[in-house]
């Protein structure tokens, strides 16, 4: 039972079987967590394990409610789980969700904070979206592209006027349903995708390249079989720097795309926006709302949009969702996760539930969703010291799961490694190809303002160097 102080008997894998959604006792997430971290006292000394024990955040949000949407109702489930710091550090939590129903039509959204500002500046996006839905329904059901252009650009304009926005900013992904219609923009790497059934959708998933080793390992030990095979389409982009167009237009306005590197001329974190004359405001992504001198420099508030008719038969559900939850699921697995749990998870609730053991049948499936992308987390933090990000979601059922329909075709069997599954993965293997240099800056939100770092352009000359002060997955690398 969910909840029993006992602890249950961990079943083995056996060869040439994954983990089947009937398995749900596999999934208890405890509220406390020991993570056994790999640290390195100083140059060229010895690695050393530090064990730690840490008391996990409880969502901030999390409800699952029905909305009428296009002639019908559908369930919708959200969840806001703030980040932390192993270490006990002060994190604020910079992520926010909403839903919304209005003259038939669903808007929902996600933005992912960053910066001093980064709380004020979602909490302004998330007041402004409601109300721009109340003035304009008319338009999300003529022009919802339009309506979604306006939304994103007016947004920006007005929070610049509201909020000091030069260093600090945030991503949004919104997605309009009406008239048998799913509109989407994006702005930033925050991400949604489609679960489907139609196995002639395209499939899109941008490669890994940090940590890709230690993500595969995660991966193997922690996948779901659903009921039915689906393929997760991606029908957003993410926004990087480094993609041409974006490129393009940000060298146009006289910035300069780089990574940094670290002492040693290794090149770490992602590709981020400079001035060309200073080392600054490092901003991974080249869309955002906010970041008034990013915006100088090329980054803009126009959203990309892409739109999608609605296929009752086949389309299942939308998650939108942070990089607290794509970071460290794929879209495949994000997909296959909610298809397993989401007719096991609770509905029908406005306000979180605290507990000190989490499983399938006490939460909702959003929540399930991110205690998921958490406990992958965990084992991060203990191959690299690093913080553990915000993670939110919303998830759109735009078909409720029924009985596995006659003929639905099934997922086949992946071969997976034999070895104990892991409430909480401590993932012995992986986290020892982790290694820590002395001062590894990727624990902190931000860089440290007193030297900042001098990048290293795309193609720049190799002796550029940068004394790093800069977490890898952190939105932008000064403060």
């Amino acid at each position: 039972m969910c909840g029993s102080s006992s602890k249950p008997v961990r079943p083995k894998i056996e060869r040439h079987s994954i983990l089947h959604q009937s398995s749900s006792s596999l999934l208890r997430f405890e509220r406390r967590a020991e993570v056994q971290i790999k640290v390195q006292p100083g140059m060229n000394q010895v690695l050393e394990e530090e064990r730690l024990t840490i008391r996990l955040t409880e969502p901030v949000i999390a409800f699952s409610l029905q909305y009428p949407a296009d002639l019908k109702r559908v369930w919708a489930s959200a969840c806001v789980m703030p980040g932390l710091d192993p270490r006990g550090g002060f994190k604020a939590c910079q992520d926010l969700v909403f839903i919304e129903s209005y003259e038939g039509v669903l808007l929902a959204g996600e933005f992912d904070g960053h910066g001093q500002e980064g709380e004020p500046v979602v909490s302004f996006c998330k007041r402004f979206s409601l109300s721009y839905l109340k003035a304009n329904a008319s338009k999300a059901h003529t022009d919802p592209a339009q309506f979604l252009i306006g939304l994103n650009e007016d947004c920006d304009k007005a929070l610049k006027k509201a909020v000091d926005c030069k260093g600090s900013g945030s991503t949004a992904v919104m997605m309009v349903y009406a008239d048998g219609v799913l509109t989407f923009s994006c702005v930033g790497d925050s991400r949604a995708v489609l679960a489907t059934t139609d196995p002639h959708r395209g499939f899109t998933q941008p490669p890994r390249r940090e940590d890709k080793e230690l993500l595969d390992e995660i991966k193997s030990r922690r996948q779901v079989a659903p009921g039915q095979a689906l393929t997760a389409e991606q029908v957003t982009q993410d926004q990087k720097p480094e993609d041409p167009g974006e490129l393009k237009r940000i060298k146009q306005a006289g910035g300069c795309v780089m990574r940094l590197e670290d002492d040693h001329g290794r090149k770490i974190g992602p590709y981020r926006v400079w001035k060309v004359e200073g080392a600054y405001p490092g901003i991974a992504m080249s869309r955002s709302l906010g970041d008034t001198v990013a915006h100088q420099i090329g980054v803009i508030s126009t959203p990309a949009i892409t739109a999608h008719i609605e296929s009752p038969e086949h389309d299942c559900f939308i998650v939108l969702a942070s990089d607290g939850v794509w970071d460290v699921m794929e879209n495949q697995e994000v997909c296959d996760f909610v298809e397993a749990f989401r007719n096991k998870s609770v509905r029908d609730v406005s306000v979180p539930r605290t507990s000190e053991v989490v499983c399938p049948d006490s939460v909702t499936i959003a929540q399930l969703l991110c205690e998921e992308a958490r406990a992958r987390w965990l084992s991060i933090v203990a191959a690299e010291d690093v913080l553990i990000d915000d993670i939110s979601c919303v998830i759109v059922e735009l078909q409720i799961l029924t009985e596995r329909k006659r003929g639905m075709p099934q997922r086949p069997e992946v071969p997976a490694p034999v070895r104990e599954v892991e409430d909480v993965p401590g993932l012995e293997e992986a986290v020892k190809k982790g290694v820590i240099r002395p001062n590894d800056p990727r624990r902190n939100s931000t860089a440290a303002t007193e030297m900042p770092p001098i990048p290293t352009e795309v193609q720049a000359e190799p002796e550029r160097k940068a004394v790093v002060k800069d977490p890898r997955r952190s939105s932008i690398a000064s403060s």
